[in-house]
């Protein structure tokens, strides 16, 4: 699909009026300009705006004491950081001590799905090999809240349930 920018409608818009058309009626012109400028607008940034609302800091506040609070920050660059009072990790670039590594925690969405799908991704930095993938289903409440299904690194959750999911309040 090519790409239309706003400006060249215009231009077109313009261009095919005769200019006593626009001097005899500047507002009828303008009126028929101002709606197609908010018919493109609104068009060109509603997918945008869906595919937005996972950007931003998600936050999960334990509900008991057997359970962990942590965030998780999806980052418009790609890339996911997950942090809880012990620990953070993801980003651009971290270090795994464990497996001795630098490596990049990034995410993938897919809205077409429903549930929504979204993958993490970790990356081994020194081979720029993908070494582990978590996928994940997701929605939006009502009231804004996330929902989300960890999985490990098996297939997709289908359903969301007490040992895969959590309630995420947006924190920014």
């Amino acid at each position: 699909m090519k790409e239309v920018r706003l400006s060249d409608l215009i231009f077109l818009y313009l261009s095919s009026l005769n200019k006593s058309t626009l001097c005899t009626y500047p507002f009828k012109n303008m009126k028929k300009l101002l709606f197609l400028s908010l018919a493109f607008l609104s068009m060109s940034f509603a997918p945008l705006l869906e595919s937005e609302k996972l950007i931003g800091t998600w936050e999960y506040t334990a509900t008991s004491e057997d359970d962990d609070s942590f965030t998780m920050k999806f980052q418009a660059n790609g890339t996911v950081i997950m942090e809880s009072d012990e620990e953070k990790l993801g980003g651009e670039k971290f270090y795994i001590e464990d497996l001795d590594m630098w490596a990049r925690m990034s995410f993938v969405t897919d809205y077409s799905k429903t549930p929504h799908h979204v993958d993490i991704i970790l990356t081994d930095l020194g081979t720029n090999k993908e070494f582990q993938r978590m996928p994940c289903i997701f929605h939006f409440l009502k009231n804004g809240d996330l929902k989300i299904a960890l999985g490990d690194e098996g297939p997709r959750p289908t359903q969301y349930d007490e040992d895969n999911s959590f309630i995420m309040k947006r924190k920014n």
